[in-house]
């Protein structure tokens, strides 16, 4: 039997004179010139220089409405309430791309309520505030709650639970100080840099001065 003949790849070639391999240079060795970090800023330099990006959590759907009280329609009817909630909606802010949901049944007719998910939780709280008591038609008038409200009213018990008795406590009365023994009412004059406080005595011609204060120049 022959011996087998395998070939074997050709060596590399030799680096010119006066180069030196970055393979057998230790990466501690490398010092670069002070100031220089060929655009790679290292993890040594200042925070406030380089700050981290800043992360925003979502804590919850403080964007997304409950739509409730909206017309049961089969599946031919869909895009058309779809079209005409979104319509609506659009008009307060800018909803997130898919942002009108309408729940189905296994049989494909919508459950009388949708989702609308905004981009801005602000934009949602006014359009909640807007549409709430909105009429489509004269049987379905919208009834508009935030979703953390929804799912906050989700957990009251069913069962009513009699809250635990406190013991009375005096307190100050804060308005004291505003009351009369005669019934007069007491009210505040601005004029200039001048504040009067007087009582309102019908029996008398000119009010009863209690307190003046003048404004520091």
């Amino acid at each position: 039997m022959a011996d087998a003949h395998v070939e074997l790849p050709p060596e590399p070639p030799l680096p010119p004179p006066g180069y030196e391999s970055w393979a057998d240079v230790p990466p501690d060795d490398v010092e670069l010139p002070a100031g220089e970090d060929l655009g790679y800023p290292s993890d040594e330099e200042n925070d406030e220089e380089f700050p981290e990006p800043e992360v925003k959590m979502e804590t919850g759907f403080g964007n997304v409405l409950v739509v409730d009280n909206l017309p049961v329609v089969p599946e031919e009817k869909f895009e058309k309430l779809k079209n005409v909630l979104t319509k609506i909606f659009s008009q307060l802010g800018t909803l997130e791309e898919g942002g009108i949901f309408l729940p189905k049944d296994s049989k494909g007719l919508t459950k009388g309520f949708a989702f609308v998910e905004y981009e801005d939780t602000k934009e949602a709280k006014q359009a909640c505030e807007q549409t709430n008591g909105y009429m489509l038609d004269k049987s379905h008038v919208f009834r508009v709650t935030m979703f953390d409200d929804f799912a906050k009213y989700l957990k009251v018990p069913d069962e009513y639970q009699k809250p635990d008795k406190k013991d009375f406590k005096q307190v100050e009365n804060l308005q004291e100080w505003i009351l009369d023994q005669r019934g007069r009412e007491q009210f505040a004059a601005r004029y200039a840099d001048e504040t009067d406080i007087l009582w309102n005595d019908p029996q008398k011609s000119e009010p009863d001065v209690v307190h003046k204060k003048s404004e520091p120049d």
